[in-house]
């Protein structure tokens, strides 16, 4: 008895001591919205903001700037030079004797390129791949990228040239080496570096490109003027039209091509695993040359007047003038050279 008795009174002061904790929480800590401060949480990370001071040397060419604008890269002599946007100081980035330099390609969402050299010797000559991070500014070559394990590629005596499509998503990169005979071939090269080399049905190719997403590649049939693809349709075939200039992809696995005849009047888009005939198609106000259309990542269609040095969206007819030699459409921004300074303006 005299133990249940104790329980009960252990209990009780238990009780009590929670209905006082509750009180003073209701009454005095919760009492009201005067005694409670809320701190607006802000984004600790800020953008840095670009201001460019790069100067262009004379005669420099196959200018690019990194996805966010933080690095611009150029060719110089035949080598290439990374520079930091906002400071014009030179990256760190090293070259081999005997080697030229044939492309880079920046990679978008990162500071990183691929570069293309060709190395000759005195006995033979080859291109190899190299990752460069101007961040970091390391160089790394790509190696052990063949399924022959060899670690580049053969070619003979004149002059080459090399064009790069990439997936960001899936690591995917194709490469298409043109020869001095206007003959091309296109290599495939993974994210685990292993390189294939891809059979297309016609050896003099074009434009190529690949869909973000699913790493498919397009590349435009130069003998036959088609747009052809590694899927199981083969070819860009839209209501029974077959003759199509490859204009570019966007960042949603989205393939634009354009009328091959004449000059653009009409664009059709889609995705490779839809049925071509729901692509969709954009009529155009006017007609443009395919090199002047500028496909972006979310999927705006620009015309670039370089006479007259300004952009226009071909879907609202807006446009955003700018001054100088027109470079490329980075991050909204418009980049150009003028008096080779480099320039950057927000697209309105």
């Amino acid at each position: 008895m005299k133990a249940s008795k104790i329980f009960i009174k252990w209990i009780i002061i238990s009780l009590v001591f929670q209905f006082a904790l509750y009180l003073y929480l209701d009454r005095f800590y919760f009492s009201s919205g005067d005694n409670l401060k809320v701190t607006e949480a802000k984004s600790v990370y800020k953008a840095k903001q670009i201001k460019p001071n790069v100067t262009i040397p004379h005669g420099a060419d196959n200018i690019s700037l990194s996805s966010d604008c933080r690095y611009t890269a150029y060719f110089d002599n035949g080598i290439v030079k990374v520079v930091d946007t906002n400071t014009g100081k030179g990256r760190k980035l090293s070259f081999g004797g005997g080697v030229q330099c044939l492309s880079y390609k920046w990679i978008s969402d990162s500071n990183r390129m691929i570069i293309a050299e060709k190395i000759k010797s005195s006995v033979s000559r080859s291109i190899r791949f190299y990752s460069y991070d101007a961040e970091n500014q390391l160089k790394e070559e790509i190696k052990d990228y063949n399924t022959e394990k060899v670690d580049s590629i053969p070619v003979g005596v004149g002059e080459n040239q090399v064009s790069m499509a990439m997936s960001t998503l899936t690591g995917v990169m194709y490469a298409k080496i043109s020869y001095a005979n206007g003959l091309s071939s296109i290599y495939r090269i993974d994210a685990n570096e292993t390189m294939t080399k891809i059979n297309t049905v016609v050896k003099k190719i074009g434009k190529i490109g690949v869909a973000s997403r699913d790493d498919q590649l397009v590349y435009e049939d130069a003998t036959n003027s088609r747009v052809r693809t590694n899927t199981s349709c083969r070819v860009i075939d839209i209501n029974g039209n077959l003759q199509f200039s490859l204009l570019g992809t966007d960042d949603d696995n989205n393939i634009y091509v354009g009328n091959k005849i004449g000059k653009i009047n009409k664009i059709c888009y889609g995705k490779l695993a839809e049925s071509q005939n729901l692509w969709k198609i954009v009529n155009l106000n006017s007609s443009y040359d395919a090199e002047n259309l500028k496909i972006i990542g979310d999927g705006k269609i620009y015309f670039v007047d370089e006479n007259h040095g300004r952009i226009t969206n071909v879907r609202n007819e807006n446009y955003c003038t700018y001054d100088g030699n027109f470079i490329g459409i980075y991050d909204g921004k418009i980049a150009s050279v003028s008096d080779s300074k480099l320039l950057l303006k927000n697209i309105n």
